[in-house]
């Protein structure tokens, strides 16, 4: 056995290797990022035949007298209604910017938490 049949084996592995990793990365994207494109295409398409329907005469929401189709929001539910958004709590301590101050202060008094120092605290 030669030098080159040595590393002739080692490559047709590495090559099978690489294959199969690439094969499984392929199939992997797929399945992970596959949904999201079906449920993006999907909004897209009922936009799209909501925005059209709305159109037609006779009876589209046009001459039904209703408001355009508007595509969804997160911060206001279906009846127009603002969404309450949820407070703010920063997990370090280098977030604090987010909340000022007093509000900081308030803050973890409610939730029973101390600052932590370095001084044996």
């Amino acid at each position: 056995m030669t030098l080159s049949d040595t590393f002739a084996g080692i490559s047709s592995l590495l090559a099978t290797v690489i294959s199969w990793v690439t094969t499984i990365s392929f199939y992997m994207a797929i399945l992970f990022i596959g949904p999201w494109i079906v449920a993006l295409v999907y909004d897209v398409l009922l936009y799209l035949w909501r925005s059209i329907s709305y159109e037609i005469p006779v009876i589209g929401g046009r001459a039904r007298g209703r408001q355009p189709p508007r595509p969804p929001t997160l911060t206001e539910r279906p009846d127009g209604a603002e969404r309450q958004q949820p407070p703010i709590i920063p997990l370090a301590e280098g977030v604090v910017d987010a909340i000022k101050g007093d509000e900081w202060e308030e803050v973890r008094r409610r939730k029973g938490t101390r600052r932590m120092t370095g001084e044996g605290s």
